[in-house]
């Protein structure tokens, strides 16, 4: 769903939350055109929680899921659980990136499970 503002098209955010055992986690995603990409991805801390995080950062924001969407949570959940988990970039939304974090984060996917690097 879009929403114009001031003659602009501003993309509906949605959001979903799952426990983990680091805390509850939010994934956010615009509702785009049928095509759901991640566009932030938020990790509970000690003193915010995700869920209060969302709230906070995104006033009004509607809760969704999707099957996409439903996938990469399901995903970082096995991940924060110790699950060897290989993730795609396929649902991440790179377009919002600048070239440097696209580069810092291509580099970061191809590091294996265990190993520390630079990039």
């Amino acid at each position: 769903m879009v929403k114009r503002m001031n003659g602009i098209k501003r993309w509906l955010i949605l959001f979903t939350i799952r426990p983990s055992p680091f805390g509850p986690f939010a994934l956010l995603w615009p509702d785009h055109g049928g095509q759901p990409k991640i566009c932030r991805i938020l990790l509970s801390k000690p003193d915010l929680s995700a869920p209060q995080a969302v709230k906070e950062t995104f006033p009004g924001i509607t809760s969704s899921a999707c099957i996409e969407i439903d996938e990469v949570a399901d995903q970082i959940k096995a991940f924060l659980q110790g699950g060897g988990i290989r993730f795609s970039l396929v649902r991440t939304r790179f377009d919002l990136c600048s070239m440097f974090q696209k580069m810092v984060l291509r580099a970061e996917h191809g590091i294996p499970r265990g190993y520390v690097s630079t990039y």
